[in-house]
Formats: C-alpha cells, structure tokens, sequence
C-alpha cells in the first residue's frame, strides 16, 4: 500500500496542477489577510480568531485538487495505465485519497507558516500583539492545526467526487457551485443545518467562532469528525462504483 500511496504522490507532484493549486491556496489566504491587516483594525479575541482562520481558505483549493487529480485521471486517459499497473481499484483509490491528502496538507502547512509570518509582527507593530487579543500560543497553534487538517481532508473529499463524477469540468463546477453557492444558502436559511455544512465545518475546523459564522458552530474536533466522515463516505461510494466503471 505504502508504494501505491508513493506512486501517487509522485505522479501529484509532478503534475503542473498541484503547484498552482498549492500556490493559490498559499496566495490567496495571505492576500486576504494582508488586505485585512491594512484597512481595518484587529481588536478583539473574535477579530484575531476571524483574521488567522482564513488559513483556512487553502481548504477551497486543495478541495479542487483533489476533484482534478482524481478525474484528471479519466479526462486524460491515464486512468487505464494506473489500473493495468495496479489491478486493485479500490487500494488504488485510497492510495490516490491518502496521497492528495499528503499534498493538502503540505500547502496547508505552507499557508499556516506564512500567514502566521506575516500576521503575527503585523499585529504587535499596530499595538495588537496576539496575547493582547486573549489568544494564547495554544490557541493560535489550534488554529494553524484545524486549518491544515482542513486543508489535508479537503483533498480527500475531493477525490472523493472526482472518482464518482469523472468528468473534470463538470466534477469542478459542481464542487465549486456546492461549496459557494448551494452549501452557504441553505447554512444561512437553516441555521440547524449550518453547523453540518461543508462551510460550518470547515470554519469550525479553521478555528472561527459562532458570532463571525452568524451560526452555531460545532467545536472544532467534533467538526473535523464529521468532515471526515463525510470524505469517507464519498470515498465509499467512489469505491462501490470505481471497480464496476467500463475504462476504455
């Protein structure tokens, strides 16, 4: 298994895709706090919570590395080589899972670091240092870790409907749809629900609060469970259907 999850991981990290992937899911939660940082102040516990969770926005991308690495796959063709290779679809398709998951977790990890680089001096130079806000050095090192699970099972539940959908476009509008459009409506129309959506679970994990969320918010390991029961799930169905699918 652990060769199958090697190869896997290699042929990620040679594609082009994962490296603008990465950098984007580094680029972009950087950009948003340094945009943040610069025109408005950060003065309490909820605004020091609200600015280090957009680490947390790597999980978008590492999200759709995941529907592309697995559907990629089928839309070019390589999909039949790798099952030649390895027989066994299904130890094929955790491998691919657990290697996306290495990958979410590496640009997680670099988002973290960066974000906290910049933030960190930032804030103490306006007269904010972290400990002024009530946030202890656990607290910040819980924030950096949910937002890198985040990010590490993100990419599983990616994978997860990349294997089912096949089709790469259609497998990326749909995810993107789900998770910007569909997910944050009916979180804000059902408050009951939002605690269980792939949104609230996600800020939960990425160490936001109940007040910024406008809901109900599980504790952060108890929502990074149930994320991960969910990228399971998907994972499940994808191996129910994987070893039926005709690979021309």
């Amino acid at each position: 298994m652990s060769a199958l999850i090697a190869a896997e991981f290699l042929k990620l990290r040679t594609t082009r895709t994962f490296w603008w992937l990465s950098l984007v899911a580094v680029a972009l939660p950087v950009l948003v706090v340094v945009i943040t940082l610069a025109t408005s102040n950060t003065v309490s516990q909820d605004d020091g919570r609200s600015l280090l969770s957009n680490i947390g926005i790597a999980g978008l991308f590492t999200l759709i590395l995941g529907v592309v690495g697995a559907a990629g796959e089928y839309r070019h063709g390589t999909i039949t080589s790798t099952f030649l290779v390895a027989p066994d679809r299904r130890r094929v398709l955790v491998a691919k899972a657990l290697a996306h998951a290495i990958g979410g977790l590496f640009a997680g990890l670099v988002a973290a670091v960066v974000v906290l680089a910049i933030a960190i001096p930032w804030l103490s130079s306006q007269g904010h240092a972290v400990g002024t806000l009530s946030l202890s050095t656990g607290d910040i090192a819980a924030i950096a870790a949910g937002s890198v699970a985040y990010a590490a099972v993100a990419a599983i539940l990616g994978v997860g409907f990349g294997s089912l959908l096949t089709s790469q476009v259609a497998a990326v509008v749909i995810v993107l749809i789900l998770v910007s459009v569909v997910d944050p409506v009916a979180a804000g129309l059902a408050h009951q629900y939002g605690k269980f959506s792939l949104q609230g679970l996600g800020m939960a994990m990425s160490g936001n609060s109940s007040e910024n969320a406008g809901y109900e918010l599980f504790a952060p390991g108890v929502s990074g469970l149930i994320y991960l029961g969910y990228s399971i799930a998907l994972i499940a169905a994808a191996a129910v259907a994987v070893p039926r699918r005709d690979i021309g």
